[in-house]
């Protein structure tokens, strides 16, 4: 069952609501739906099976193959120097969507390393996940 709610939300929220959306290639509302899904988990009490599948839900959240290839096509332009103003701003979106969601991603590692009581690497061992730069991209 869902309710609609109508919401007015300051600028500065739907801004960047819009370039997650745009950089995700995603709906505005399942980008609010996801963050007030976070938020929520957060501040409600929640067995640690719950907590521990929510992270590793976090955790593995990404983008599409096809997003990554846009992504790595204007960097491979920037670095050739041949990118458009219009393919910069795009670039610049897509990077500011992207350092979002790898702020949440450690976010998350971080509390389930906390709730495993272990260290953030073990966690990242544990998982499979590599420290990638740019240039690994």
């Amino acid at each position: 069952m869902s309710e609609q709610v109508t919401l007015t939300l300051p600028d500065e929220v739907v801004k960047r609501v819009q370039t997650v959306a745009t950089s995700t290639q995603r709906e505005l509302e399942d980008v609010l739906l996801e963050w007030i899904d976070h938020i929520s988990l957060q501040l409600s009490p929640s067995t640690p099976a719950t907590t521990e599948a929510t992270l590793l839900q976090q955790i593995n959240l990404g983008f599409s193959s096809d997003w990554w290839n846009r992504y790595q096509s204007l960097i491979a332009a920037r670095q050739a120097e041949t990118i458009s103003e219009s393919d910069l701003a795009e670039l610049i979106k897509m990077s500011e969507a992207l350092e979002i969601t790898n702020v949440e991603r450690v976010k998350a590692l971080g509390e389930l390393a906390q709730l495993r009581d272990c260290s953030i690497e073990q966690v990242m061992e544990a998982l499979d996940i590599k420290l990638k730069t740019e240039l690994d991209v």
